[in-house]
């Protein structure tokens, strides 16, 4: 959150100095002490700590400077359907650009790569199955010319125009009502395709429908590329050459203010991708010839149709914003805690929330072994199999920080964030029958187990604040940082974990006052006391 990577480095190599050495603080002397058993130490367990939980009611979360964008149509049993739209400005590659005389505008690609890895090949052919696709049916895909003006500083800020602007996931409506007419892009029957594409080159003297003889320029891999209107283009882009509009970005930004990818429903399931409209091949290129002034071998002043393909790239950015409308507004009823991504869902526990009870137990001489939340997946509501998120993230909400024991996690893996931080982040856990499968009925379930030794530790042995935690989906626990959200209280502003938004899973946890008590969220503190 709030501490950064380097800090976290530094931490964690500090506090491995402290295991490997033979220091003098009692902190890291009473690790040593849970580690090495003893006759002197009998192992027990406390699990009936005092808690309060409840849950964010946020209605909208920002979306602007994310990493990655959702676009598309999930359907989950919990929170019924969601969609994810996103607005996008476009900048110009080069600005005040140069086409020539006589311009040919050949046509108009728009390209945004999907996360893919490569499974097989047979000969020139590559097969890919796609990451970050959560559903697997069709949707209807429509890009349209946006009117609504991303500005980056926020001029109600009262402090001179320092504020950056911030977008929110709820402003879908405000963005629609604010389109202009020209539709680049419509689908009614759009999916998302793990297929390689194959990108050709024309042979001019066949017929356009003849690809026979057509030459392979490239094997691209699984992307949303698709051929937009070549005049709205020739119009707004080619012919406006030394124009203000195109003398730099700023100017640009203003006249064309950017694209709407509005994604709908066609049926009850639908899908979504996670898409990086940053990466260096997501662009809108058009091709183009023009007429050059000879400057070798021929006639001064002499001009010819130079028939090497050129081209003008627009990108995505600087501002993109992603939409997301959900129809699910979760329970108080404090039996369950619902958590899940896009438009967050938040929950918030107070431990040792009984002040006595707590001051009772920093009495007490105890060396805490380890303590552990393991939260108990409802699967009365949550049914939800492969749809579970992997991972949850909890995290210090009074502060917007991690806890302590992320910091010294020693699983720490940003090449495979899954199975990062596992020892204090648990992996979603799946209760298995005989012959190794997963089954709906086994009463034990799917549960994560979240250890938070050290911060226990430190509010019993050495009277540290007691704050709130946070639980959210997280799909990558490696990445940092908190994002502006907005509550149904208007006047109440809350921070959500940088992550939260970035995926459209969710799950349903059994909490403190569960009626199935086998399965009620417990804070269980395994410690040990001099005899």
């Amino acid at each position: 959150m709030t501490i950064t990577k380097n800090f976290i480095k530094v931490a964690a190599l500090l506090v491995a100095i402290f295991y490997l050495g033979s220091c003098e603080e009692e902190e890291f002397n009473t690790v040593g002490s849970d580690l090495i058993p003893s006759e002197n130490f009998d192992a027990l367990l406390f699990d009936g700590t005092q808690m309060v939980t409840s849950q964010q009611d946020i209605v909208g979360v920002q979306t602007n400077g994310l990493p990655t964008y959702l676009l598309g149509v999930y359907n989950d049993e919990i929170y019924g359907q969601t969609s994810a739209s996103v607005l996008t400005q476009l900048v110009m590659a080069s600005a005040n650009p140069t086409f020539g005389d006589n311009v040919e505008l050949d046509s108009v690609v728009m390209s945004i790569p999907y996360f893919s890895t490569p499974t097989a090949a047979e000969g020139d052919t590559t097969f890919y199955s796609l990451d970050s696709i959560y559903g697997s049916g069709p949707i209807k895909l429509s890009v349209q010319e946006s009117g609504y003006f991303l500005r980056n500083v926020d001029p109600n800020s009262g402090d001179g125009f320092s504020n950056a602007q911030l977008y929110y996931s709820n402003q879908q409506q405000e963005f629609e009502n604010n389109l202009r007419d020209f539709v680049f892009f419509e689908d009614d029957n759009f999916e998302f395709s793990n297929e390689e594409l194959v990108l050709k080159r024309l042979n001019e003297e066949d017929d356009d429908e003849d690809e026979t003889n057509d030459t392979i320029v490239e094997r691209v891999t699984p992307r949303l590329r698709v051929k937009l209107d070549s005049t709205y283009f020739k119009n707004n882009i080619i012919d406006k050459e030394g124009s203000e509009e195109l003398l730099n970005n700023n100017n640009f930004k203003n006249f064309f203010r950017g694209l709407y990818f509005n994604a709908e429903a066609v049926n009850p399931n639908g899908s979504m991708a996670l898409l990086n409209f940053g990466s260096t091949n997501a662009n809108i290129t058009l091709y183009y010839r023009s007429d050059l002034e000879e400057s070798n071998g021929g006639t001064e002043g002499e001009t010819t149709t130079d028939n090497t393909t050129k081209t003008f790239v627009l990108n995505f950015g600087d501002i993109i914003v992603n939409t997301y409308k959900t129809p699910f507004t979760p329970s108080q009823n404090n039996q369950n805690l619902y958590i899940k991504g896009a438009t967050p869902n938040i929950a918030e526990i107070e431990l040792f929330s009984d002040e006595d009870q707590l001051d009772s137990l920093k009495q007490l001489d105890w060396l805490v072994n380890e303590a552990n939340l393991t939260f108990y997946v409802n699967q009365q509501l949550a049914d939800n199999g492969e749809k579970e998120p992997e991972r949850i993230f909890v995290y210090d909400l009074n502060n917007n920080t991690i806890l302590f024991d992320y910091t010294i996690d020693f699983t720490q893996n940003a090449t495979d964030p899954v199975n990062s931080r596992i020892l204090h982040l648990g992996r979603l856990t799946r209760t298995q029958n005989e012959s190794g499968s997963t089954t709906d009925e086994e009463e034990t379930g799917i549960f994560y187990k979240i250890k938070m030794t050290e911060y226990v530790k430190n509010i019993i042995q050495n009277d540290s604040t007691n704050t709130r935690i946070g639980v959210a989906v997280s799909p990558n626990v490696e990445i940092l940082g908190d994002l502006n959200a907005k509550t149904s209280n208007s006047s109440e502003d809350v921070t959500v974990p940088f992550t939260a938004p970035l995926s459209p899973e969710g799950t349903v946890l059994h909490s403190n006052l569960s009626p199935n008590e086998d399965k009620r969220l417990k804070l269980r503190i395994y410690y040990t006391e001099p005899n």
